[in-house]
């Protein structure tokens, strides 16, 4: 797989999304339509960044992205409620 189809956006009920390894460079916008997602795994891919719908993910729990250069997560993550106690337990600030 080399990218993440934009219609992810359309799956509401996706509630866990596991794609490491894959040589994904971007994730699209329509990743902050799913308003279910608790989980998402993208560790050892090729992205550079996130995209700021991230943010939009308030039932996010877990977001694994090991092995990646991205400057702004903490920013993004900070948005989101269900890791706020996360975030300052591994010093984002």
């Amino acid at each position: 797989m080399r990218e993440i189809p934009e219609s992810i956006g359309d799956l509401d009920s996706l509630e866990s999304v596991e794609l490491d390894y894959n040589r994904l460079q971007e994730i699209p916008e329509s990743i902050g339509k799913l308003k279910s997602l608790r989980h998402i795994s993208l560790t050892n891919n090729n992205f550079q960044e996130i995209p700021e719908s991230i943010g939009n993910l308030k039932s996010l729990e877990v977001l694994s992205i090991e092995k990646h250069l991205i400057p702004d997560i903490p920013k993004l993550i900070r948005r989101l409620k269900r890791f706020q106690k996360k975030v300052k337990k591994m010093q984002f600030e």
